[in-house]
């Protein structure tokens, strides 16, 4: 079914402009870090954006660190399209985990892995869509539930995405990516509603190395027992050449409904 989306997408790719109609704009991949660029990848051009590998270590509630809970991953993979120069479709996938959870009263817990989900979106750019100066974008999204535990959520979900960037000075910006979304409860059976902001400082410290801190507070309204989560990350980014970028980074849960830390590394490609 994946590569059926891809096809299709590539099919609605190829009425785009012509790839050497125009200067392809810089290259700006989502990966890395948590919140979402409001840049668009030129018509008629694709990226391909792979997460090599994830390693999350996450302890609910007050746990101590015999009862850390590691999720392992692998292949997670964005595929960018651009349909004109204000459009991009995209289609992903959350890719293959392997989850080792704590023991519960000296008794060993089964360990899961699977797939993931399938992720469809499209983001529109209100302005600027090379990312420059003031960007502006909306991308509503969706998920199809193909995967399962402990990467697939078990049902669908949905939700839209508002990515805003503001260009400081040559070498810094500010993002500042609001979302709204239906997302699957724990037990994979109805939906809670969820809502965040993340807020970032981009820098340039070289001129083919960026680097990038973010916060989120993101708050699940699940009736009984609401849930806030903050998270501080720290990612770079290094532009091989004007179409391959290598990045690597993480992620800190300092406390709240789970605690935690994210280490990730990965590598994006224009064609």
């Amino acid at each position: 079914m994946i590569l059926r989306l891809a096809l299709w997408a590539a099919l609605l790719v190829g009425t785009a402009v012509s790839a050497g109609a125009a200067e392809l704009r810089d290259y700006c991949p989502d990966r890395p870090g948590i919140g979402t660029p409001a840049c668009i990848i030129d018509a008629g051009h694709a990226s391909v954006e792979l997460g090599v590998m994830q390693w999350s270590a996450l302890r609910p509630g007050s746990g101590a660190a015999e009862n850390r809970a590691d999720l392992l991953s692998a292949g997670d993979l964005l595929l960018r399209l651009g349909l004109s120069s204000f459009s991009e479709l995209q289609v992903g996938w959350s890719g293959y985990g392997w989850l080792s959870v704590p023991d519960v009263d000296g008794l060993p817990m089964p360990r899961l892995s699977g797939g993931g989900d399938v992720m469809l979106a499209l983001r529109h750019s209100l302005q600027n869509p090379d990312g420059q100066g003031t960007a502006v974008a909306v991308m509503p999204w969706v998920t199809l539930p193909v995967g399962r535990q402990p990467m697939g959520a078990g049902d669908w979900a949905a939700g839209i995405i508002v990515p805003v960037s503001f260009e400081l000075s040559p070498v810094l910006g500010l993002e500042f990516t609001p979302q709204v979304s239906a997302q699957v409860n724990e037990n994979g059976r109805g939906r809670t509603l969820d809502y965040g902001v993340v807020v970032g400082l981009t820098a340039e410290l070289a001129p083919q190395l960026s680097a990038s801190f973010e916060y989120q507070v993101d708050r699940a309204e699940t009736g009984a027992d609401d849930a806030t989560l903050h998270v501080l990350g720290l990612s770079m980014g290094w532009l091989a050449h004007r179409n391959l970028q290598f990045d690597f980074g993480g992620s800190l849960t300092p406390g709240g409904n789970s605690r935690g830390f994210t280490l990730y590394g990965g590598i994006a490609r224009r064609f």
